[in-house]
């Protein structure tokens, strides 16, 4: 059975889960599985997915994934959800793509707010704003894994805030990919849907924790709406292991004098591939998008950005930092396009790279293209290596060869590190990116190398 025909399968076998889906919903999943079907997955002669190779998700017959009980969790799942950044906000969990109403915690969202299952909330009030924007900001040319998501997603999460409501804690979203729970390689195909209205402020925290040895696939998919004077600062910190492929986009739209913040860590995984969208839709809007991605052994993480200014005298930024080891392989491609009548736009965008092996590879694209002639664009990339000269310093200083590339290394990181929104996420990441590296400094078994000048 081909890939096509396998997906034409696990749709059918859904079929009884979805019998209770309003019909607008079930149109719009014939529609997307039909796209798939003229699509089919991307292939490297498409500029977008040039580097990136999908094989290894086309040729494998992934079954998605279906609930299992809490009792169920691996030790490390749940000694994940021990993490103290979890205790304060609204927190929703999802175990393989599936809601978990008994590890969330949603009894403290305050008067304004709604954050829920998507599959799951309220029909009385929310259908219609669902309706309305599930599935209606995607860009056309998104990839066939969107389409394949639109018609196979399980869950995810719906979050609404009432016009001026401030958070004081962000939204706390747990996803916990655990194949110790799977029968065989698993896909879950997860769909957000987050709406902002005017002169709203939050902050949404995404965790993405991968467990276990079989192969995993992820797909999802996030639509964003910043309404007029609204503000979110979205984060998302994926944690992948050696056999995890994610595939994942984000699509905004900003409204005037919105604000859209972006914090984005991916650490990890065979495969990670993600795509950030921003549409810059009236006036005064602001884009922010910063980032870091880590890559070992031969892994690949993919890094894909666009921002589209629409209107004039919006601003966006972009920044992001690469550190790939062994064999790995980054790839960056941060587009900005300047509409003809965006007058007066500020764009600057920007990409380092630091290679920590003579066979580690970057292929690094920022792009401008600007039909506009009153804007102040910019953009550039820089990859190179470890200092020799800051290297030999930290050694003659009593450190040892592994300890001194890791403190650069990690150096290197805090630049993004250090713009997240909490002391307990700086920890975390911190305890991540210091385990991360210090496995590979050491994987070679020269941990005993002497400091310069330090004698036995």
């Amino acid at each position: 059975m081909d890939s096509q025909a396998h997906y034409l399968q696990q749709f059918a076998n859904a079929a009884h889960a979805r019998s209770a889906e309003p019909s607008w919903l079930r149109a719009r999943r014939e529609a997307a599985l039909a796209d798939f079907q003229r699509l089919g997955f991307p292939s490297q002669k498409l500029e977008d997915w040039r580097y990136t190779n999908v094989r290894e998700i086309s040729e494998t017959p992934f079954v998605l994934t279906t609930p299992k009980t809490v009792g169920s969790l691996s030790s490390a799942s749940r000694e994940a959800l021990q993490d103290p950044s979890f205790d304060r906000g609204p927190r929703i969990v999802f175990v393989n793509g599936i809601f978990s109403a008994e590890l969330s915690a949603l009894d403290s969202s305050p008067k304004g707010l709604r954050v829920e299952s998507l599959c799951a909330a309220p029909q009385r009030d929310t259908e219609r704003l669902i309706e309305e924007n599930l599935g209606q900001h995607l860009a056309d040319n998104l990839s066939s894994f969107a389409a394949l998501n639109t018609a196979l997603f399980q869950d995810g999460v719906f979050v609404h805030l009432a016009r001026g409501l401030v958070l004081e804690h962000p939204i706390q979203i747990l996803h916990l990919l655990d194949t110790t729970l799977s029968d065989g390689e698993s896909a879950c195909f997860s769909r957000n849907l987050y709406l902002l209205e005017p002169d709203s402020h939050a902050t949404i925290v995404e965790t993405v924790l991968n467990f276990g040895d079989t192969r995993f696939l992820c797909n999802a998919i996030t639509e964003i709406v910043v309404s007029r004077g609204a503000s979110l600062k979205h984060v998302v910190l994926q944690r992948g292991n050696a056999t995890s492929l994610h595939v994942s986009a984000t699509q905004v739209r900003q409204d005037a004098a919105s604000r859209f913040e972006s914090i984005s860590i991916l650490l990890g995984g065979k495969l990670a591939r993600s795509d950030l969208r921003s549409l810059l839709n009236a006036e005064r809007a602001e884009c922010k998008m910063r980032g870091l991605y880590a890559a070992c052994q031969h892994q690949l993480v993919d890094q894909h950005t666009f921002v589209s200014h629409e209107k004039p005298l919006c601003t966006s930024e972009g920044y992001y930092k690469g550190i790939l080891a062994d064999r790995a392989h980054g790839v960056f491609n941060g587009r900005v396009i300047v509409q003809p009548h965006a007058q007066k736009t500020s764009s600057l965008q920007s990409n380092k790279n630091l290679l920590l092996s003579d066979g580690a590879e970057i292929d690094s694209k920022p792009e401008l293209i600007i039909h506009a002639d009153d804007v102040k664009c910019a953009h550039g990339s820089t990859t190179g290596s470890l200092s020799e000269d800051s290297l030999f310093y930290l050694r003659s200083r009593g450190l040892s060869e592994d300890e001194a590339k890791n403190l650069l290394t990690r150096a290197f990181a805090a630049e993004i590190t250090a713009l997240l929104p909490s002391e307990h996420l700086r920890h975390r990441t911190d305890a991540w990116l210091t385990e991360y590296f210090a496995e590979h400094f050491l994987s070679d078994g020269n941990s005993n190398k002497k400091p310069i000048g330090v004698t036995s």
